[in-house]
């Protein structure tokens, strides 16, 4: 073999080997903007929606000892059904959060091959993006129920 066909060889390894590192250190950095949005989901998920939720519980509970009519009645047991939805939500949601709290461990450690690491980076910020979407939703419907516990007999 030809001396620079040597060199070539190990300049292709040592630039495949940089590469290969320099793409993981992009993924680290990435995985470190995800772990912010995370952050920010949470902190949107406790203060925002547990909050709101709660609040509209208390007012809810107020407004259903009052209710007399049968329309009333209805809205009121609508109201209940759409909150259960929300805690069952809330509560896949946890959950969510804590399996993305695991997977940013795994992802930091150094064990996962890079294509592994973009799809569980794909994977988890598509599901903080549905999260939030939810997120909003849900606050939508509390404010639309806070709406109607105003009008309701």
């Amino acid at each position: 073999m030809k001396k620079s066909m040597v060199v070539g060889l190990v300049l292709a390894m040592i630039l495949g080997v940089s590469c290969k590192d320099a793409k993981k250190e992009a993924l680290l950095a990435e995985v470190a903007k995800l772990e912010a949005e995370h952050k920010a989901v949470s902190d949107e998920h406790h203060s925002q929606l547990h909050a709101g939720h709660d609040a509209l519980k208390a007012d809810h509970d107020k407004v259903k000892a009052t209710v007399k009519s049968k329309e009333g009645k209805a809205t009121i047991e609508a109201h209940e059904k759409l909150m259960a939805q929300h805690e069952e939500l809330m509560s896949q949601h946890m959950k969510m959060m804590d399996e993305h709290e695991a997977a940013f461990a795994k992802l930091k450690d150094g064990s996962m091959s890079t294509a592994d690491m973009e799809k569980e980076i794909a994977r988890i910020r598509s599901e903080h993006e549905k999260m939030t979407q939810e997120h909003k939703t849900m606050i939508e419907e509390h404010k639309k129920m806070e709406e109607e516990h105003k009008t309701v007999k």
